[in-house]
């Protein structure tokens, strides 16, 4: 194969909407990128300064206005795929790029436009496919749901030591304060207020956005003396989320990272379009609805998180639901849902329509003889397998692909402490011997650098024992093969 496809983000950004936009396209263009993409983003002057910071955002076309043909001029030639997250943009500018753009894909938060997209991904917690059945063209796939939720790699790997921390019982000892990258200082004035009515010995970390006004915001901190740390610009908050135990925060792509790592929140609405996003999440019992800024007051900051601090069955409870809303496998749900065009071997995930094909393969002799259920479903208990498969968050199946054909499966099912996935993979007999299934092994390391693949293989089953071990992966004491975390196939 030469040359990688190549995908353009036609994201908004500035100081007026802040980075929600871009911050989302990065966490999915690093998922595209491990998929076989190339990425690269298209963007206005004033959202410029949201991906300097980022390996992906050095790759960018700075464009003078939001025209389609300005674009298609800027990208110098035919793009395989256009993904567009911009509240300015809807279905007149999608059906344009399809002059230079193969496919495109889109963001939306709101179903009250109408778009002309291949892929509409839209993951709102509670959102379903069908609030989109008169805004797109029949055959559009629709991305709906929580489970879609787009986070950067760096969440999925420290999500176990996160909610690990929020099982152990321990005394609230941090809190993190993050309201967006608008930092108004009014409300963080009206945060601190009463943050200074909590215990002395909280400590607490606030985090800003990098235009910020760093006289004012010591200016601002000197007035409540307690132990701070000042983080200034920082594009990646895992860490941060890993060691906090309750957050006072905006909603925007930062509310869904807090959920990632199951931290307890108290939510205040910075913008009125964030009214449905909070009001879900506090629907979902993963956080605590404060109100606007024009109606928080300082008392009403202290008592909410006083509330957190002394219940600790309540901070486990809003836990555990901010978790099971996002696991931190959205970007990469998305990027199987858009597989590297022409790729030698890439992965998509299954749908229904893949009944008939996924059945055909478990009929295969070689499948059956070394499957845990040797016997061959019947097609009423293969349907109802494929659902409740498709239906599991914890449980990934994907398409094998090879030059955009089908030839065979490859499972992920997830480890219960979320260290890791145990890998199945069939390839059709019509397709064997040519490479493909340690092809599709090292497009899966890829993927998930951050997780420890497993694998389990019968006795007997010698063609499989020697494509693990080829495909890197070691035997272990508990006879499952092992491929650890950053390391290559």
């Amino acid at each position: 194969m030469g040359a990688s496809p190549r995908v353009i983000f036609r994201a908004d950004g500035g100081p007026r909407i802040g980075g929600g936009h871009v911050s989302r396209c990065l966490a999915l263009a690093e998922a595209l990128n491990n998929a076989g993409w190339e990425t690269v983003f298209a963007v206005e002057t004033p959202a410029l300064p949201f991906l300097r910071s980022h390996p992906l955002g050095r790759s960018v076309i700075e464009l003078t206005d939001a025209k389609c043909e300005t674009l298609a001029r800027a990208s110098a030639g035919q793009t395989e795929l256009l993904i567009v997250d911009h509240y300015g943009l809807a279905a007149d500018f999608e059906l344009e790029a399809r002059g230079f753009a193969g496919s495109v894909a889109a963001f939306d938060d709101l179903p009250t436009r109408r778009h002309a997209v291949d892929v509409l991904i839209d993951y709102t917690a509670g959102r379903t496919a069908s609030a989109y059945a008169d805004l797109v063209a029949p055959g559009t796939r629709v991305l709906a749901g929580s489970r879609f939720v787009p986070l950067k790699s760096a969440f999925a790997q420290a999500r176990p030591a996160a909610l690990a921390r929020r099982a152990a019982r321990a005394p609230v000892e941090r809190l993190l304060v993050s309201l967006g990258a608008g930092d108004a200082l009014d409300t963080l004035r009206v945060a601190l207020e009463g943050v200074a009515d909590l215990p002395p010995e909280l400590e607490v970390d606030l985090v800003a956005g990098g235009a910020a006004d760093i006289n004012a915001l010591t200016a601002l901190l000197a007035r409540f003396p307690r132990h701070y740390g000042l983080h200034i610009g920082v594009r990646d908050l895992s860490a941060l989320m890993t060691t906090a135990d309750i957050a006072l925060g905006a909603v925007g792509v930062t509310a869904w990272e807090r959920c990632g790592m199951g931290l307890p929140t108290v939510l205040i609405q910075i913008a009125d379009n964030q009214r449905d996003a909070i009001a879900s999440l506090e629907e979902a019992g993963a956080g605590i609805a404060l109100g606007s800024t024009e109606t928080i007051t300082p008392d009403m900051v202290s008592k909410a998180l006083g509330h957190l601090i002394a219940d600790d069955q309540a901070r486990r409870s809003m836990s555990r639901a901010a978790a099971a809303l996002c696991d931190g496998l959205g970007a990469t749900r998305i990027a199987l849902a858009l597989p590297p065009v022409g790729a030698d071997v890439a992965l998509r995930s299954a749908t229904t329509e893949d009944e008939g094909l996924l059945l055909a393969w478990q009929k295969e002799p070689a499948t059956r003889r070394f499957s845990r259920t040797p016997g061959v479903p019947t097609p009423a208990e293969h349907r109802a397998w494929l659902k409740r498969t498709l239906d599991d968050q914890s449980r990934l199946l994907c398409i094998v692909l090879s030059n955009d054909q089908p030839v065979g499966m490859l499972r992920l099912d997830r480890s219960d402490d979320e260290t890791g996935f145990e890998v199945s993979i069939v390839i059709s007999e019509a397709h064997s011997g040519r490479g493909l299934a340690r092809a599709a092994l090292a497009v899966a390391s890829r993927m998930f650098p951050w997780a420890e693949l497993r694998a389990e293989v019968l006795p007997g089953n010698d063609r499989s024992h020697a494509l693990f071990r080829a495909a890197g992966y070691r035997l272990d004491a508990d006879g499952l093969y092992r491929l650890p975390a950053n390391l290559a196939a």
